[in-house]
């Protein structure tokens, strides 16, 4: 495992990382053997949030008396103090330790967000407030906006950034360079751009190739951690894989599902990513009956999206789902 120092934090983080997002579709003893393996693998760095279900309740259960060999990142996405310190005490209490080595502002990516978290009694005081009290060691912050994430970190407050970065989504390489300048830490979330890509080892090990301090790839099984770690000891690509990395990203263009599921839970019950990944199947792959048989046997489908629109108001990537799902139900019935 290749180790680099987590910007002026002094934290030694493996460059490849735990994201915390997929080991909530997994049980708790699959959890805990995926995050050992992530242990013996050498990868010390873990990723996760009070949004993520689950996630922090499986890490704390399976560090159980291996907090020493861990640096723990988690996330709240309250906008005031009291909601702030209220998630903190939940991370704690769940991760089962009595501080987290860096916690963030989760997913600021409005002037309005950024401006209830600086109020006088809003979460960024709180977060400050945490740390002087020793329960969090450093601070950190992330978006999907790149010029707020850019203002944001121009305040100098924070220890890290937090960002989209992969071979088909560019738009935050103004805050990578500015984070370098400024000798913060770079966490890059979404390497391979939500599974969107055939061969993941490229995407990492493009990924890895940026000024980055650590990239956190989603994992539900101890294969794919293998794989993942792999794919940083193969090292850089060669001028061909390049080429066929970047005609991948070609074809996917923008508006694709990076598989965040912050547009969950769906009122009606629609499994809004599993159904655009099994249309990637289709289209991108050809597997079109493998896919069809999965899709016709789930108990909620595109069909059945009623038009609320909630979903749309709270991606990230502000993708047109309503219409996406319309698309993959069409490319999904026989």
């Amino acid at each position: 495992m290749h180790y680099t120092t987590l910007g002026r934090t002094g934290l030694k983080v493996s460059r490849l990382g735990f994201g915390g997002i997929p080991i909530q579709r997994v049980g708790s003893q699959e959890a805990t053997e995926i995050i050992h393996s992530c242990l013996w693998e050498g990868i010390n760095f873990f990723d996760t949030a009070r949004g993520y279900g689950d996630s922090e309740t499986k890490l704390g259960q399976a560090l159980l008396g291996k907090r020493h060999q861990a640096i723990l990142a988690s996330k709240s996405p309250s906008r005031d103090g009291a909601g702030l310190r209220k998630d903190l005490e939940a991370c704690l209490r769940e991760l089962k330790t009595d501080y987290v080595d860096l916690y963030q502002l989760h997913n600021v990516a409005s002037p309005e967000a950024w401006e209830a978290v600086c109020a006088k009694d809003g979460a960024l005081a709180e977060l400050l407030s945490a740390r002087d009290k020793g329960l969090v060691r450093y601070v950190g912050i992330s978006s999907h906006s790149n010029e707020l994430l850019i203002q944001m970190q121009n305040t100098e407050i924070f220890d890290s950034i937090q960002f989209p970065f992969n071979v088909v989504e560019q738009q935050f390489v103004p805050s990578l360079e500015r984070a370098v300048e400024l000798n913060l830490g770079r966490i890059v979330m979404k390497p391979l751009a939500g599974g969107s890509f055939a061969d993941a080892s490229l995407a990492i090990r493009y990924a890895l190739e940026a000024p980055v301090s650590v990239i956190i790839p989603g994992v539900d099984s101890v294969e794919q951690v293998r794989a993942n770690v792999a794919a940083v000891v193969a090292g850089p690509l060669s001028v061909a894989e390049r080429e066929r990395v970047l005609a991948e990203a070609d074809a996917l263009g923008q508006e694709f599902c990076r598989r965040c599921d912050y547009c969950q839970p769906c009122p009606s019950g629609v499994p809004i990513s599993t159904i655009f990944i099994l249309e990637g199947y289709v289209r991108r792959y050809g597997l079109a009956d493998w896919a069809q048989t999965r899709y016709d046997a789930l108990p909620v489908d595109g069909a059945d999206c009623v038009e609320c629109g909630i979903c749309e108001s709270r991606c990230p990537c502000h993708l047109a789902i309503r219409d996406k799902l319309k698309a993959a139900d069409q490319a999904l019935t026989r």
